[in-house]
């Protein structure tokens, strides 16, 4: 800057400065007169300063210049100078805009929002403008973006056990976070970190079956992309292993050894399959050499007597089964020996005792049929009706009742004819009709059990 030479009152002093406009630096002159009363004296060795007018800076606080529509933006313009008061003007493709402010909010953009952005700030208090900020282009789509779902591995059936994992991506623009959809596009899954690009599932069950879906969203008023396409999953259930003891009973007493067999069920198809032997307590657990579907336990190959487990394995999917229950083979063979023992012994005493009761029934002696038979002291029913005794019945018709004459002394008088007197040997007279009707009813007296009926 060339410094001020002194002056003289009244003189006319021109300064020339450089103001920027839409057409570009143009030169202006400003014309100051002294006053008389007043000397300004400059000294050579003073200057005057005219500082740089400060430069906004423009800048994207939603983060990103590729839109798409219905999103929100923001522009910010800022000034290093915040202690003056700055009025802010806005312009695109260098049309001035109608906002004021520093911040420019576009809240549903559209095509029409696109273009070459920047801002521009004056002082409040007098008339002088800065720089122009830099620049920043706005892109607006004109479709939302689709999100892009892949599953990996890519089988359509997977098997209880296995991860698989689902990745969502969008190959516009960037600031994503994902949302996962299972079933309905209205059920959304829990992810616990959204930034990732992938929702994995570290072990697959049954429930997992079904349709997964995926989009995106960014900014602070979430802004969504459309679904991505529908991947269908199926859960089966793993083949499962099993181990059958081969040693039946009857050879528990002619060896010491058990032969285990691998059964793999829920096999689908003639899948064959090659097996792998494990101890329990091994960990971690060691294949057994061998790989046989059948593994002989010895005492040799097996002192501590240890549980076993098997497995089926494959070249194919499913590429191996689920782990058997363990089977226990400690003191087996021993435990069969006593069982047996036992058994044996509640056999062959069963057979003893039945041997017994024959032997019994043929060496017992008979009865002696010649003794005689007592008497029997009381009547039977049979006899007691058939035999029932009338004692009026016996008395009447008893032979020895017969009338006996007395003395012709004893009648009363000599020579007259006396009345017969009745003794107990005397029969009664018969006289009444109804008396001899007794003695012609003794048989039916002797039917009807000795009872006789008297009736008036």
């Amino acid at each position: 800057m060339t410094p001020i030479r002194p002056v003289t009152p009244s003189a006319l002093l021109v300064f020339k400065t450089l103001e920027h406009t839409g057409a570009g630096p143009q030169e202006a002159r400003h014309h100051f007169t002294l006053n008389s009363a007043k000397l300004l004296r400059w000294r050579s060795e003073s200057s005057l300063m005219c500082p740089e007018p400060p430069v906004p800076s423009l800048s994207v606080q939603s983060g990103w210049l590729d839109v798409f529509p219905s999103e929100t933006v923001i522009l910010s313009c800022s000034l290093p100078d915040k202690s003056a008061a700055w009025l802010y003007r806005w312009s695109r493709n260098g049309h001035n805009l109608t906002e004021e402010g520093a911040t420019l909010s576009i809240s549903s953009a559209t095509q029409t929002d696109s273009g070459t952005y920047r801002c521009s700030t004056t002082l409040a208090s007098r008339p002088a403008s800065t720089k122009h900020s830099n620049t920043h282009t706005l892109t607006v789509s004109s479709n939302s973006p689709i999100a892009s779902l892949l599953q990996a591995p890519g089988f359509e059936v997977m098997y209880t056990g296995e991860s698989v994992s689902f990745s969502c991506s969008v190959n516009q623009s960037s600031g994503w976070q994902y949302v996962w959809s299972k079933d309905s596009q209205k059920t959304q899954l829990t992810n616990n970190d959204s930034n990732q690009t992938s929702y994995t599932i570290s072990s697959a069950g049954l429930q997992d079956s079904g349709t997964y879906w995926c989009r995106a969203t960014r900014g602070k008023t979430p802004f969504y992309t459309q679904f991505s396409q529908a991947v269908k999953m199926e859960v089966r259930v793993r083949p499962w292993a099993e181990i059958t003891l081969e040693t039946g009973w009857a050879e528990v007493f002619s060896t010491d050894s058990l032969a285990l067999k691998c059964d793999v069920l829920g096999s689908h198809g003639n899948w064959t399959w090659n097996y792998t032997w494990y101890r329990e307590e091994e960990q971690p657990f060691l294949a057994l050499p061998g790989g046989q579907e059948r593994y002989l336990v010895t005492p040799t190959n097996n002192p501590t007597q240890n549980a076993f487990r098997c497995q089926g394995n494959r070249m194919e999917r499913p590429y191996y089964s689920t782990r058997s229950e363990p089977l226990k083979t400690k003191n087996l063979v021993l435990k069969r020996k006593v069982l047996l023992s036992i058994s044996g012994c509640l056999f062959f005493g069963i057979i003893v005792i039945f041997l017994g009761c024959i032997f019994l029934q043929f060496t017992k002696k008979p009865v002696d049929q010649s003794k005689a038979s007592q008497p029997d002291l009381f009547l039977s029913m049979a006899q007691l009706k058939s035999h029932t005794p009338s004692p009026l019945a016996d008395y009447v018709t008893e032979p020895d009742n017969s009338f006996h004459n007395k003395d012709p002394d004893e009648d009363g008088g000599a020579g007259g004819s006396g009345t017969d007197i009745c003794t107990e040997l005397t029969p009664l007279p018969i006289s009444r009709q109804d008396d001899q009707d007794i003695l012609s009813e003794k048989p039916d007296m002797e039917r009807n059990g000795g009872m006789v009926s008297f009736s008036s």
